[in-house]
């Protein structure tokens, strides 16, 4: 009113400005929600990192994949690897292998559960 007398002007620029305001909020709240639900990051894909894991010599399978979001921008990792029936150093260095290969794709933590061939893929999930 100050600068131009159109009585109208204020409130439409206080419509204006919440609905921009709400908008953001709403953007915000969505990843914010993703978040804390754990859900699997947009730029993750879960058959690309098994595919990735798959490739390394001595790996026979993936099972119970699951990865997550600390914060929005470290992602998580936990599963259980099958490996070929070797020894227990030989199963560590099959592991180290598997993490680096992960942290270069962007998995910041990794947690892998290991067992040997021989041991079976379990009832629940095929490897």
């Amino acid at each position: 009113m100050l600068f131009v007398d159109v009585p109208i002007l204020d409130p439409l620029l206080s419509i204006a400005i919440t609905l921009w305001v709400a908008w953001n909020a709403a953007k915000n709240l969505k990843r914010t929600g993703t978040v804390f639900l754990q859900a699997v990051p947009e730029d993750v894909e879960l058959d690309s990192l098994r595919a990735l894991v798959l490739q390394v010599d001595g790996v026979i399978g993936l099972k119970h994949l699951h990865v997550w979001s600390q914060e929005g921008e470290h992602h998580v990792l936990t599963g259980h690897l099958v490996v070929e029936d070797s020894t227990l150093e030989h199963a560590e260095v099959i592991r180290n292998q598997v993490r680096e290969l992960l942290h270069e794709a962007g998995i910041e933590h990794t947690t892998l559960e290991v067992t040997s061939h021989s041991e079976g893929p379990g009832p629940e999930c095929p490897s």
